[in-house]
């Protein structure tokens, strides 16, 4: 719970958690993650953000801080965990199988979650504005 809480992703159970500034005030009720998908969720991003810690970092860990694996697992998370996904993540051994999480059932627009931070400026968008470079 307490990565969801820190990324501000709207929970199930008490409405939502907002941490910082959360998700903008227009985020549609409907994205709001109900219990199952906040468990899921949940597991997905503390298996992910530990197989980077484990494995070392993947080239798509691009942003190489701390809030920068929060911004990376929580895009992982949100994704589909198909064969594919589970290859290129390390993820596909028998045994590694076997202690997946259960796979996340979202919406489409619910699978956008990671692409709608609230920007310093009051924007909401992806994490970096389009273009925008290192030191900008």
């Amino acid at each position: 719970m307490l990565a969801a809480l820190a990324l501000g992703l709207p929970l199930a159970g008490g409405g939502r958690a907002w941490a910082l500034s959360g998700l903008a005030s227009d985020t549609p009720e409907a994205d709001a993650l109900d219990a199952t998908q906040s468990a899921a969720f949940r597991a997905w991003f503390v298996r992910i953000a530990g197989e980077q810690l484990r494995q070392g970092p993947t080239p798509r860990w691009y942003q190489r801080d701390c809030a920068g694996l929060v911004r990376f697992a929580v895009g992982e998370a949100l994704k589909v965990h198909d064969a594919r996904w589970l290859r290129a993540n390390g993820m596909q051994g028998s045994a590694s199988a076997r202690q997946l999480p259960p796979e996340l059932s979202l919406s489409p627009s619910q699978r956008t979650l990671g692409q709608r931070w609230t920007r310093t400026d009051g924007s909401t968008g992806a994490y970096a504005p389009p273009g925008a470079g290192a030191g900008q």
